[in-house]
C-alpha cells in the first residue's frame, strides 16, 4: 500500500506543479492528497503500524487481542493527532498574523504607504518598494503582503508595463522577506516549531545572503526603468464612518502590532510554548487598542466595514488550505518510510548539502516553494546537539536547513509559477511565464548564485553555522 500514496503524492505533486496549465487550484490537489492518503493509510494501518510502531501499538492494546478497530483508532489517535497538530500550529499562527493584517488594513494603518511612495523618480520609488515589502513580509504572511503591495501599485502606476517590474521586483521582495525570519514564511515557521532553527541564529545566517539575492536583481531591474513614472494621482480613500482614528492613533497600532511580533521569539524562548500562542497574545493585544480607539464607533449602527480587494481576502484562505494539505499529505507519506529512504540515497550518492539545495531550488521553480521545502525536511531527521561526522549539517541550526529556505525560496522567485506571491502576480495582472522568463529571471538567477556564494563562505571560511 506503501506504493498507492506514493503514487498520490507523485500525482498530486505533478498537478501543483502544471497547475498554470490546467488550471486545478493548488489548494484543491493537496486536500485531495491529504485526505485520499489517509484514507488508504488507516485503510492497510496494520502493516504500517507493525513496521513503524510496533512497540507503541502494544502499550496502546494493553494486553488485548489487535482488531481492525483498534488499528483504526490506535493510527487516528497517535499517529494522524501528530500531524494535524503540527499543521495547526502553522495555521494558527497564520490566522493569527493574517488577522492582525485585516484589523491594521480596516483602520488605514498602511494608507500612509501610498503617500511615501509618491514620487516620479522611478529607480527610488522601486527601492522603496522592494524596501517595504522586504520588512513587511519579514513580519507578516509573505502572499498577504504581495497582494495588498500589489493592490497598491496597481493604484499608483497608469503603465502596465511599469506595473509588471514593480510586481516582479514585489514578488522576490517578499519571498526573500519570508525566508529571512522564522515568522515570514510558513517554512521558516515549520522549521522553527520542529526545532531545526532558533530564531535570532536563523536571521542572522539569512540575513546577508538574502539581501544579495534582492538587493541585485533589484538593481538590475532598475537599471531597465525610465527615469521619470506616469503616476496615477488617486486620492487617500474615503472612510465614510469606518474609522475615526487620527494619524497617531493608527501609528501606535501599527507599532503595537510590529513590535508584538517581533517579540515572539522572545516569548517562545521563555516560555516554551508554541510560537502561534505569541501570536494570539499579538492579536489580542492590537484588537483590545482597536476596541478602544472605535469605541464610539462599535457602539453606532452606522458603523461601515471597509471593503477589501476580494484578492486578498481569497488568497489567505487558500494558502491556509494549500499548507493544511500539503502537510497532512506529507504526514501520510512520511509514515511509509519512503521519504527517509529518499533521504538516505540522496546522501548516500550526493553527500553535500549545497548540491542537495540547487536541487531543491531548481525544483521549487515549477512545483512550489512551501511544498519542495516541506518535503525536503521531511527526508532528514534532526540530529542531537554534539553530533559529529555528517549529522552536523543537521543538527539544529545546521547548514541545510537554511541552505534549503534559501534556496527554495530564491529558486521559487525565478519562475512566476513557483510560489504563490508568482501566481497572485499572474492573476492580477495577467502576467505569462516567458515574459517573466525574458524579462526577469536570469537577474534572480544571478541574485542566487551570490546569495549561495555567501552561504558557502559561512559554512567553510567563517565556521558560522
Amino acid at each position: 500500500m506503501s506504493i498507492i500514496i506514493i503514487a498520490i503524492m507523485v500525482l498530486g505533486y505533478l498537478l501543483i506543479a502544471t497547475a498554470n496549465y490546467t488550471n486545478v487550484n493548488k489548494a484543491a490537489v493537496a486536500m485531495f492528497m491529504a485526505v485520499v492518503g489517509w484514507i488508504v493509510y488507516i485503510c492497510y494501518g496494520y502493516d504500517f503500524v507493525l513496521d513503524n510502531h510496533p512497540r507503541d501499538f502494544l502499550i496502546y492494546l494493553m494486553g488485548d487481542a489487535p482488531t481492525s478497530e483498534g488499528v483504526k483508532m490506535f493510527v487516528a489517535q497517535n499517529i494522524f493527532i501528530k500531524y494535524v497538530g503540527k499543521a495547526a500550529e502553522v495555521i494558527l499562527f497564520l490566522i493569527a498574523t493574517m488577522t492582525i493584517v485585516e484589523i491594521l488594513s480596516d483602520n488605514g494603518c498602511f494608507d500612509f504607504l501610498q503617500e511615501i511612495l509618491r514620487t516620479r523618480n522611478a529607480r527610488k520609488m522601486l527601492w522603496m518598494v522592494v524596501g517595504i515589502t522586504l520588512i513587511l513580509s519579514a513580519n507578516i504572511d509573505n502572499v498577504t503582503v504581495t497582494t495588498m503591495m500589489l493592490v497598491m501599485i496597481h493604484k499608483l502606476l497608469a503603465s502596465r508595463r511599469d506595473r509588471l517590474t514593480f510586481g516582479c521586483a514585489i514578488v522576490l521582495a517578499s519571498n526573500c522577506g519570508g525566508c529571512l525570519t522564522v515568522i515570514g514564511d510558513p517554512f521558516g515557521l515549520a522549521l522553527w516549531n520542529e526545532g531545526a532553527v532558533t530564531a535570532s541564529n536563523y536571521t542572522v545566517s539569512m540575513l546577508v545572503p538574502v539581501l544579495l539575492a534582492c538587493a541585485i536583481p533589484t538593481y538590475l531591474l532598475s537599471r531597465k526603468l525610465p527615469d521619470r513614472l506616469d503616476l496615477q494621482w488617486v486620492l487617500p480613500p474615503y472612510r465614510g464612518d469606518d474609522t475615526n482614528l487620527g494619524r497617531r492613533q493608527r501609528e501606535i497600532m501599527g507599532v503595537v502590532a510590529l513590535l508584538g511580533l517581533w517579540l515572539i521569539p522572545t516569548f517562545h524562548n521563555i516560555t516554551k510554548l508554541s510560537p502561534f500562542l505569541g501570536a494570539l497574545c499579538v492579536l489580542a493585544l492590537l484588537w483590545v487598542v482597536n476596541e478602544i480607539y472605535n469605541r464610539k464607533l462599535n457602539n453606532s449602527d452606522q458603523m461601515i466595514r471597509q471593503s477589501r480587494p476580494r484578492a486578498i481576502q481569497y488568497s489567505s484562505l487558500q494558502t491556509i488550505l494549500y499548507i493544511i494539505g500539503i502537510m497532512l499529505a506529507l504526514g501520510a507519506v512520511e509514515e511509509t518510510g519512503f521519504l527517509k529512504q529518499i533521504g538516505a540515497w540522496c546522501w548516500t550518492n550526493v553527500h553535500n548539502v549545497f548540491i542537495l539545495g540547487t536541487v531543491a531550488g531548481i525544483i521549487s521553480t515549477v512545483l512550489d516553494t512551501f511544498t519542495t521545502a516541506m518535503t525536503c525536511m521531511t527526508m532528514f531527521d534532526i540530529a542531537p546537539q554534539g553530533a559529529l561526522g555528517d549529522a552536523t549539517c543537521f543538527v539544529q541550526n545546521g547548514p541545510y536547513w537554511k541552505i534549503i529556505a534559501f534556496c527554495t525560496a530564491i529558486g521559487g522567485s525565478m519562475i512566476s509559477v513557483g510560489s504563490l506571491s508568482g501566481i497572485v502576480l499572474m492573476k492580477m495582472e495577467q502576467i505569462n511565464i516567458r515574459w517573466f522568463l525574458h524579462h526577469f529571471s536570469f537577474k534572480v538567477f544571478i541574485g542566487w548564485l551570490c546569495g549561495m556564494g555567501f552561504l558557502f563562505a559561512e559554512v567553510y571560511v567563517f565556521n558560522f553555522f
